[in-house]
């Protein structure tokens, strides 16, 4: 009896978290076509980004995806948005939430660089943007300097770890420390959000395609080793480095994707059955959704 149970169940729910009607899976291919059309439109955006005030950067050999543009509010504050390309897929829905809080919002961000400027690899051409950072903070005088990036860019800050305890003791958490002291004398506080884990490793199909082809989704996810292998090296220094930097607060975000229990991560919604990655490394507006209410606390704390 069990079994016939467990045939009919695989008949009638082959994405293996419940039904979807034919209208439904319908619906959501092209909510999830929709979101990957954003996910380039955000990019066009920066491209036609502009800055006031006028700094001047290069053009020639500069790297496509590198930005820095500033940004309109009703608010009084000024706040500076910095990292790699995390920046490129959150900073409309980090705008929607803080616009009432700053008067100016800026942008610096390139792909690959992270604000630890000096660890910096040059073949990633960081010193038209990214590694200004404090030349720009200087002029500009952040009230608020929120920072997303992926740190497994390379090995310097995602060499693994055993335990948190390590990372207290490693060097390159050393390396942060000196950092995060000098961000804080450009910047009233400073917000940090942990990374979200990327699929480049082990590639997984694009979501719209396995609904149109009404695939199983049971396999659609990333187990909790793999999340922490990733992010787990660079958060836990980021943790244990601004354990002495009174401005320095953190945004956790795992506990939105991974559950305990099954030890899977997810990468999509299993209610709407949208994605939350743009691509294999970074994630849709319906991603950041799952922390941006905590980020808006944050945020209305120290402003």
């Amino acid at each position: 009896m069990i079994l016939i149970t467990l045939i009919i169940a695989t008949l009638l729910f082959p994405q293996g978290y419940g039904y979807i009607s034919p209208k439904m899976n319908e619906t959501a291919v092209k909510e999830n076509e929709k979101l990957l059309r954003n996910c380039d439109r955000q990019l066009e955006e920066l491209r036609n980004c502009k800055i006031e005030p006028h700094f001047d950067v290069i053009s020639d050999g500069r790297p496509l995806d590198s930005y820095l543009c500033s940004f309109e509010g009703t608010g009084n504050a000024t706040i500076l948005l910095a990292g790699n390309s995390f920046v490129m897929r959150q900073y409309e829905s980090i705008i929607k939430v803080s616009k009432h809080k700053f008067k100016k919002l800026y942008l610096a961000t390139q792909s690959m660089c992270t604000i630890f400027t000096r660890q910096n690899e040059a073949i990633w051409k960081c010193n038209y943007v990214s590694n200004r950072l404090k030349e720009f903070m200087t002029v500009l005088k952040p009230d608020l300097m929120i920072v997303t990036q992926r740190l497994s860019v390379g090995n310097l800050f995602n060499t693994p770890l055993n335990t948190f305890k390590d990372a207290k003791n490693d060097s390159i958490t050393t390396i942060m420390k000196e950092y995060w002291k000098e961000y804080s004398e450009l910047t009233k506080n400073i917000i940090i959000i942990e990374p979200h884990p990327t699929m480049y490793d082990s590639p997984k199909e694009n979501l719209a395609k396995l609904l149109s082809l009404n695939a199983s989704l049971d396999n659609y996810y990333i187990s909790q080793k793999d999340y922490n292998a990733e992010v787990n090296p660079g958060w836990w220094r980021t943790l244990a480095s601004i354990e002495n930097c009174p401005k320095c607060s953190t945004i956790s975000i795992r506990q939105h994707f991974c559950h305990n229990s099954t030890k899977e991560c997810d990468i999509y919604d299993h209610q709407k059955f949208l994605t939350y990655y743009c691509d294999p490394g970074h994630f849709t507006t319906i991603g950041v959704e799952k922390f941006i209410r905590d980020l808006a606390a944050a945020i209305n704390k120290v402003i």
